[in-house]
């Protein structure tokens, strides 16, 4: 085992309030440990870096097989209330048996909701879904590659929502594929990551013409409209890497793949 590896392995996996890595079956992006670990920390940096305390409380939309509620373990040594829910229920189990048994703070729902590339038989409508949580219950809100897979007239409903369940100082944090004018011929080329090379709106590109929401991009304005129209503020807006017209950074301290979008209610 390499230093690295070994430092990973104790600082993480012996501390006993940190639960166990996810089984590689679960990790559809296909991470490694270390890959995992830094990415976890990222993300919880860059929440951290736009004002999220240790304290707060958080929704994180799509949440996966954990990485966000790992890296705020890590990162931020998180006491808050975090609640999170996604379409996979294999994914909401492990996390609930792996990470609520160990930190109750942390609490994880399956929503059956229907996903073309996700959950094609889900039973609820994203157009129409009812998040499962109070109004103004969160100082906090995360979406990390979830608009990256959805259609905008979902988007739009998810907005909404999140505008209802977070407080009136609440901050959004979402990453996403975004275009406009300047970006056009980049992120259409072969020097992209995921050329968008197919259009099924004026506002919309996308990725596979096999499979639409494999990875799905917005034009900026337009995104920018859904969340002006809901009652929120466009904070900032930092460009990712990925359509190859920004440095790739590996840096732990900022992430930087996909575009982020910060709103404030």
């Amino acid at each position: 085992m390499s230093a690295s590896a070994l430092q990973l392995y104790y600082r993480y996996v012996l501390r006993p309030r940190f639960p166990p890595l996810p089984p590689p079956d679960l990790r559809f992006m296909g991470e490694d440990d270390q890959q995992f670990i830094e990415i976890a920390n990222q993300y919880a940096t860059l929440l951290s870096e736009r004002g999220l305390r240790s304290d707060h409380s958080i929704l994180d939309i799509g949440c996966g097989y954990g990485k966000l509620a790992f890296g705020l373990m890590s990162q931020l040594d998180f006491r808050g209330q975090y609640e999170g829910f996604d379409l996979l229920r294999r994914h909401v189990d492990w996390c609930n048996d792996a990470i609520t048994t160990r930190a109750s703070n942390f609490h994880f729902t399956h929503l059956d909701i229907a996903n073309a590339r996700y959950n094609p038989e889900g039973s609820l409508d994203p157009s129409q879904l009812r998040f499962p949580y109070d109004d103004d219950s969160f100082d906090f809100c995360a979406l990390f590659s979830v608009f990256t897979h959805m259609y905008d007239s979902d988007i739009r409903r998810y907005v909404d929502e999140i505008k209802r369940v977070v407080k009136s100082t609440g901050v959004c944090v979402a990453t996403l594929f975004l275009f406009n004018e300047t970006r056009m011929a980049m992120v259409t080329s072969e020097a992209c990551a995921l050329p968008m090379k197919y259009q099924l709106s004026e506002v919309c590109r996308y990725f596979n013409k096999d499979s639409i929401l494999h990875a799905i991009s917005y034009e900026e304005n337009y995104m920018r409209h859904l969340w002006t129209r809901a009652g929120f503020v466009v904070t900032d807006l930092t460009w990712g890497s990925w359509a190859g017209d920004q440095p790739a950074s590996h840096d732990a301290q900022t992430y930087s793949y996909q575009d982020v979008m910060t709103v404030q209610a």
